[in-house]
């Protein structure tokens, strides 16, 4: 196999590719990430201003992030500020049927996103179940009509491209769903979203769903997973070897919805590494835009949040440490230059003699040998004084102690 640059980077090894593995895998050649973060409420609490929301966009293009999802609300603003930026994304406008937000209708929302240049029409349509709670005299059949209603208002309007989305999906009459995304699709709408807005699928039911709604629809399946069992990204990958076209994600998978939704960065990179599928992200630059998202919401990145907190890239004991400085494959699933970190060294608990000789060099240091176990002792015990790791300051100060 000819390998690429990224390629040579991936670590995961080969029994991931075994064809006995790979056989029920059918992903789609073309996949599509959807960007949501521009919705307000993934950001709970913060009002980001609109030049916040440009510097987040340019962000997530720099990335080559395709598209970024926003509600129709203030939408004008925003895109038109993108563009004056450079920002060349393409922006999808969310739009509720049922329940529009700010707007005396839901057709005026709908005239709102295209009036604001949205690419995408996006209407969302709740489920059955979930709007008897609050609309008892909605019929199921009058969810359908509203349904198609909105993707042939849209059409009719003169947006080129829509999307029909399913909230609560994996508790739905499948039925229903191929009914009226097959409607929906002779209409005009090229995409179905399957929304497991309560986080509730398994990666088999997923890939059922997809495949079901895909065969009777024609439509390309996209997918939206929360991750309340924690399985917001396998379920997302499960949709993808069902041939799904596209998913919603976003950066550090932030939400107000209890546990958030796929993540970027891990969506990202099991495409890239465990079915090498690269679909054209700018790997490097997905931990810069996480801990962009983290400083603009306060939201900060876990310590041991996959693929893009430094911890993943860390080690402290001597035996790791021979080894990572003679082949980082033998510690890591990837390159962590592929995601823009790079190997670092854990000053705390366990640390010994190599990684504080190291740490020393790299901070310009001089430490003499014979000081070399007290260095080590020091670092140890200040560690668990702390309850962490030492920050650079911090090991300095303990270096000047001991002279």
């Amino acid at each position: 196999m000819n390998k690429d640059s990224k390629q040579d980077r991936n670590y995961v090894g080969d029994l991931n590719f075994l064809p006995e593995v790979c056989a029920g895998e059918h992903l789609a050649q073309s996949i599509e990430l959807v960007e949501i973060t521009l919705r307000e409420e993934v950001v709970y609490d913060v009002d980001l201003t609109v030049q916040q929301k440009v510097v987040l966009a340019q962000s997530l293009d720099a990335m080559n992030i395709p598209v970024l999802q926003a509600h129709s609300q203030g939408l004008a603003d925003v895109i038109k500020a993108c563009r004056d930026a450079g920002v060349g994304v393409k922006f999808e406008a969310l739009v509720r049927p049922y329940h529009p937000y700010g707007y005396d209708d839901w057709k005026a929302e709908i005239r709102a996103g295209i009036k604001a240049g949205a690419d995408i029409i996006h209407p969302s349509i709740t489920t059955p179940r979930k709007w008897a709670m609050g609309e008892p005299g909605m019929s199921p059949n009058g969810i359908a009509r509203r349904a198609l209603d909105a993707v042939k208002y849209a059409l009719d309007e003169g947006v080129k491209r829509v999307t029909i989305g399913f909230t609560d999906a994996p508790r739905t009459d499948l039925a229903f769903l191929i009914d009226v995304g097959a409607r929906a699709v002779e209409l005009g709408a090229s995409t179905i979203l399957i929304n497991d807005t309560v986080g509730v699928a398994k990666p088999a039911l997923m890939k059922h769903m997809v495949k079901a709604l895909r065969e009777s629809t024609g439509a390309g399946i996209r997918v939206h997973c929360h991750n309340d069992f924690g399985l917001a990204t396998a379920n997302t990958l499960a949709s993808f070897e069902a041939g799904a076209i596209g998913a919603e994600i976003v950066v550090n998978g932030a939400d107000p919805a209890r546990s958030g939704i796929a993540p970027v960065a891990e969506v990202v990179m099991a495409l890239l590494c465990l079915y090498r599928k690269d679909i054209g992200i700018v790997t490097e630059k997905l931990t810069e835009a996480s801990f962009l998202f983290a400083e603009m919401t306060g939201i900060p990145v876990a310590e041991q949040k996959p693929v893009v907190a430094e911890r993943n890239w860390m080690y402290k004991r001597d035996h790791i440490m021979r080894t990572i400085t003679k082949d980082e494959s033998i510690q890591f699933p990837f390159s962590p230059s592929l995601v823009g970190q790079k190997f670092q060294i854990g000053l705390g608990r366990g640390t010994g003699a190599v990684a504080v000789k190291e740490k020393s060099r790299l901070l310009g240091l001089s430490v003499a040998e014979d000081r070399l176990p007290d260095l080590v002792k020091a670092v140890n015990q200040d560690a668990v004084r702390r309850k962490r790791r030492l920050t650079d300051d911090e090991f300095r100060a303990l270096v000047s102690a001991l002279k």
